[in-house]
């Protein structure tokens, strides 16, 4: 079967190359015979793209092309076939995160991959909703990034409403400060091998590979800087996207669990909004007793909080298989 299926898919990859003129319907047809001897399993890539780039960056058409066929699944019976977003971020951090937590939500990925600026944001926000991450050369420092370019400022590739210029200034720089300051407060145990970092040798932007391996096990690195190349993202950031990140990625939709550091094991139910003040907040349910169900913020659920000189998650996220309580 595996044989066979490996036929399709480069047939596939060569009647969709530029040299032969293959239509769409052509596509679909093909899609259609994939549908009708394999199930498909359809998951979706979010990336994020760096500070002076775009959704229209060279690692991000990169990584469209890399997924544009489908491709063997490690199940039986099954292929892969991987959509990967690639949306034009806002300037500012905060209104970037908001952007992002909001396209989740409605796109509902299954992995986030960022590069620079992109893995900044990634790192904090993929513990949060419950994604693997792939960090490329994140750039945990903004701050130092930003203060010598203070004034106007261009992107270095197109983004799709034609705003090209932009500017640097101390409120911008102030903002990421804040958020630096706590980028690490959601990480926890059970995402040291759901997230990876992958850093460029030539990188003369980012070297922070020594703080992320406070936080995290897998790092990788690449022979390039600190923007991959097309080539670059072909060769060694898809590789581990499938090899590593990609059942991680089937896992998404899961039921979540969580223990408290008092002890009591939870599960997560839902996020849902503050009609008030539009917070985030999190629903959850308890795994004993009359198993009631509690709100609380989602920033209180996911920090760090110190007791007797430690420091430590109020809530740590586990695998159904450690808990204690019988589900």
């Amino acid at each position: 079967m595996l044989i066979w299926l490996s036929l399709i898919i480069c047939t596939f990859e060569v009647l969709a190359s530029k040299a032969l003129p293959f239509g769409k319907a052509q596509v679909n047809l093909v899609f259609r015979s994939l549908n009708s001897t394999f199930a498909v399993m359809k998951l979706k890539i979010l990336f994020l793209h760096g500070f002076y780039a775009s959704g229209q960056c060279v690692p991000a058409v990169a990584l469209k092309e890399a997924f544009s066929n489908p491709i063997p699944s490690d199940d039986p019976g099954f292929v892969d076939v991987v959509d990967v977003l690639t949306p034009d971020l806002p300037l500012h951090p905060k209104e970037a995160i908001s952007f992002i937590r909001d396209l989740i939500d409605k796109e509902k990925p299954n992995m986030l991959v960022g590069n620079s600026c992109g893995s900044f944001y990634a790192q904090m926000i993929a513990p949060i909703v419950g994604l693997p991450a792939l960090l490329g050369n994140p750039h945990f420092k903004m701050t130092e990034f930003l203060k010598p370019r203070i004034g106007a400022q261009q992107y270095k590739s197109p983004r799709k409403d034609g705003k090209q210029d932009f500017i640097i200034d101390e409120q911008l720089i102030a903002e990421f400060a804040e958020l630096e300051a706590h980028q690490f407060d959601c990480c926890s145990e059970f995402y040291r091998n759901r997230i990876i970092g992958i850093f460029g040798e030539q990188d003369s932007l980012a070297h922070f590979e020594s703080l992320y391996r406070k936080y995290y096990d897998w790092s990788v690195h690449f022979p390039g800087g600190h923007t991959p190349t097309a080539e670059e993202v072909r060769e060694f950031y898809v590789p581990v996207i499938k090899e590593f990140l990609l059942d991680y990625a089937k896992e998404v939709g899961r039921t979540r669990y969580f223990q408290h550091f008092k002890g009591g094991e939870y599960r997560f139910l839902q996020t849902a909004f503050d009609s008030e003040t539009q917070e985030r907040m999190v629903i959850y349910q308890a795994l004993y007793g009359d198993e009631k169900c509690w709100v609380r913020p989602e920033k209180m659920f996911f920090e760090k909080i110190e007791r007797d000189g430690k420091r430590f998650n109020r809530f740590t996220e586990v695998d159904l298989d450690d808990l204690t309580n019988v589900i």
